[in-house]
């Protein structure tokens, strides 16, 4: 698809929403800084293209020198970036490349983004697996300590804990949704391992509803879903690409767009956006 009408698709798109938490997608000039949405580049900050909210919850990427900063990367590697631009990605529009094999790359909201444990939470993400395994969507454990972020994952660190994310393991695609001691992991069925390993594009969206079920969808058809039982606590920041302290992630992905929703949606709305996402980026969408 041209970029042109990759970004009229966009503006037009059903995302637009009271319940739209953030948008970051790579075909809109503004959704990066300047300068930096060439080939090859390191992405800081991916921009929030959320029209009904002034409040805009960007990603930045991470760092290893402020260690008080929201964005401190504490894991065990020497080096914390940003994942690298690439022009001519997903359906020969931008991806982000994620790249872990050494270092920590990845992008995560800031201290703006908040929810309440009884939320119904939606996600989507159009992705492309490379190799290896990790986390695709995960936690920022980190806590508040009166004048900034500090601390790591850790039992008894409440806050951080909860999380409702996406791993890949080898050829598995796992749904998680997490309380501050419990745990719900849901695997996708059906063709999902046949297109990580053919590393084809697809669309990943996560639904919890909050006391009924949990759900993960690949490309609009229902891929498993279990019933929803977690008393979830507040998540307090999102990161995406990698585990907040787990070297052993190697996972390298490709990312074109992450839609965040908190609170209800309505089924035809989620299909709407399933298929905005099918049409601009030449995913094949099935609904049940």
């Amino acid at each position: 698809m041209k970029i042109a009408s990759a970004q009229s698709l966009t503006r037009s798109s059903p995302v637009p929403n009271r319940n739209l938490m953030f948008w970051w997608e790579t075909s809109l000039e503004e959704s990066f800084l300047s300068g930096e949405n060439s080939d090859g580049n390191e992405i800081t900050q991916w921009n929030d293209n959320n029209p009904v909210t002034t409040m805009k919850i960007n990603g930045y990427r991470g760092q290893k020198t402020n260690t008080s900063s929201f964005n401190y990367d504490y894991s065990g590697f020497s080096q914390a970036r940003g994942p690298s631009y690439v022009s001519n990605g997903i359906n020969n529009l931008p991806s982000l490349r994620f790249f872990n094999s050494g270092q920590s790359v990845y992008i995560q909201t800031d201290n703006k983004f908040k929810t309440a444990g009884n939320e119904n939470l939606l996600f989507f993400i159009v992705m492309q697996y490379r190799s290896g395994s990790g986390w695709v969507v995960d936690r920022v454990c980190q806590q508040n300590n009166g004048s900034g972020y500090s601390g790591t994952c850790a039992s008894s660190q409440y806050q951080g804990l909860p999380l409702f994310g996406v791993a890949i393991s080898g050829t598995t695609l796992e749904g998680i949704l997490r309380e501050n001691t419990n745990g719900a992991t849901i695997n996708a069925n059906g063709n999902a391992s046949s297109l990580l390993s053919s590393q084809t594009p697809f669309l990943i969206t996560l639904e919890r509803k909050y006391r009924q079920n949990l759900a993960i969808y690949i490309n609009g058809r229902l891929a498993t879903s279990v019933n929803d039982t977690q008393n979830i606590a507040n998540i307090d920041m999102v990161k995406l690409g990698r585990h907040e302290i787990n070297t052993s992630d190697n996972l390298n992905f490709d990312v074109s767009e992450f839609i965040y929703y908190v609170g209800t949606i309505a089924t035809e709305d989620r299909d709407a956006i399933e298929n905005y996402l099918g049409k601009k980026f030449n995913i094949k969408i099935t609904h049940q």
